[in-house]
C-alpha cells in the first residue's frame, strides 16, 4: 500500500460521451465530462475548491481524503473513526468495538491512500489497492468502464477479505448543487423511509432536526419545528445535514434544473440496502469548508450512517433493530463484487 504522501497520478480516460480523470489518491473520479446527445458538456460531479490550496496553513493538517476530495470513490470501511459527542442512550455503543488500528482517518484505508491504476483502454481502467497485512481485508480492486454510446459509466468494486470480518461498507458519489435555493430536486420511490443523524451534523446549523427515526420523506420535521419534504435542494439557508434512505430500491436520481440534467445512480440493492445523503449547502464555515460548498454526496451503503465500525457491529442500534443491515459479513472464500452505474441525461427544461 502507497501512500498519499509518496505522489499522486492520474489517469485519463475517453470516449465520443464521456471524458474523465481518476487520480491515485483514494481512486477518485474527476473532473469528469459527460458528453450528452445535443453536444452539451456536463460535469456533475464535486471537486474541492481547495485542492490546490497547498500553501494555507491548514492543508497539510486535512485528512488525504479531503485534500483532493472529488467525485466519486469507494469506502471500505464507511464511516468516521470516533462516535460524534452528544449521541442519546439508544446510540450508544453496547457491542465491543473491532480494533483495527490502521484506520485513523475517516471513510477507510481506501480513501486515503494511492491505488495503483492499470488502464486498459481509453475507456476502461482497473484500480487496485493492497491493505496492510494486519487488516481483515487483504486488497480491493475497482473498475471503471466508460460507455462508448452513451453517457454513462459502469463501476465495479470488489472486496477480496483476509478475515472474516463485519464492516461497514459503501460508495460515495459527490455531486454538485446548483447556487440557486430549491434549483435541484432528488427523486427516489414512493417506498422509500428517512432517518435523520443521531446529533446535529453541525451545531444549529442542520436543516432538519436530529435523530428523526423511519419517516415518510414528507414527514421530516426542520430545526424550526415545520414539517418539510425531502427534495428541493439546495436549503434556503446554510445547513449540513446527513439523512439516510431506506427502501430505495437501489436508485436515485438528481435533477439539476438549473443546469438542465439529471444524474441517475444505480447499484445492488440487496447488497447495500440503504443510501446515505450528505447534503451540504455551505454550512461549514471553518477550514477547508468556509461556507463555500453546495454539494450532496449519493451514498449508497451498508452503514449506520457514517458512525464506523464499532456502531456497524451493535445489532441494539435503531437501525439494526428495524432489520436494516449495518454492516457486511465478508468471508475470506469468497470475493464480494458491488456492480453499479452513474448516467447523465438531458431535461427538458433549464430553471435560471
Amino acid at each position: 500500500m502507497r501512500t498519499a504522501e509518496q505522489g499522486q497520478k492520474s489517469v485519463s480516460l475517453e470516449t465520443t460521451t464521456i471524458r474523465l480523470k481518476v487520480q491515485s489518491l483514494g481512486a477518485m473520479i474527476g473532473p469528469a465530462e459527460f458528453i450528452l446527445p445535443e453536444g452539451k458538456t456536463i460535469d456533475p460531479f464535486f471537486s474541492a475548491p481547495w485542492s490546490d490550496e497547498t500553501n494555507h496553513p491548514l492543508y497539510t493538517s486535512l485528512p488525504p481524503l479531503l485534500r483532493k476530495l472529488r467525485g466519486e470513490w469507494p469506502c471500505v470501511p464507511f464511516g468516521r473513526t470516533t462516535p460524534p459527542e452528544g449521541l442519546k442512550s439508544d446510540w450508544k455503543i453496547k457491542a465491543p468495538a473491532e480494533n483495527i488500528t490502521s484506520e485513523i482517518n475517516p471513510h477507510g484505508i481506501s480513501s486515503n491512500s494511492e491505488w495503483s491504476l492499470e488502464k486498459k483502454d481509453n475507456k476502461s481502467l482497473i484500480c487496485k489497492l493492497e491493505y496492510p497485512k494486519d487488516h481483515p481485508i487483504e486488497r480491493l480492486e475497482r473498475t471503471i468502464v466508460l460507455s462508448q454510446n452513451q453517457p454513462t459509466l459502469y463501476l465495479s468494486l470488489t472486496i477480496h477479505a483476509r478475515e472474516s470480518t463485519f464492516l461497514p461498507i459503501g460508495l460515495h458519489p459527490v455531486f454538485t448543487l446548483p447556487t440557486l435555493p430549491a434549483a435541484a430536486r432528488i427523486s427516489v420511490s414512493e417506498n422509500t423511509r428517512a432517518w435523520t443523524y443521531p446529533v446535529e451534523v453541525e451545531t444549529d446549523n442542520s436543516w432538519f432536526q436530529a435523530n428523526q427515526k423511519d419517516c415518510k420523506l414528507n414527514e421530516l420535521v426542520k430545526r424550526n419545528g415545520k414539517t418539510d419534504r425531502l427534495r428541493s435542494l439546495p436549503f434556503e439557508e446554510p445547513s449540513e445535514d446527513l439523512v439516510l434512505l431506506s427502501g430505495t430500491g437501489g436508485e436515485v436520481k438528481l435533477d439539476h434544473l438549473q443546469g438542465g440534467y439529471s444524474a441517475t445512480l444505480n447499484w445492488d440493492s440487496e447488497t447495500l440496502p440503504s443510501c446515505l445523503l450528505w447534503i451540504s449547502c455551505g454550512g461549514r464555515e471553518y477550514y477547508p469548508w468556509n461556507g463555500r460548498v453546495k454539494a450532496i454526496g449519493i451514498e449508497p451503503i451498508a452503514a449506520p450512517f457514517d458512525l464506523g465500525i464499532a456502531q456497524s457491529g451493535d445489532l441494539e442500534t435503531p437501525l439494526a433493530a428495524a432489520g436494516i443491515p449495518t454492516g457486511i459479513q465478508l468471508d475470506p472464500a469468497k470475493s464480494l463484487t458491488i456492480n453499479y452505474s452513474i448516467s447523465i441525461q438531458s431535461l427538458p427544461y433549464s430553471s435560471k
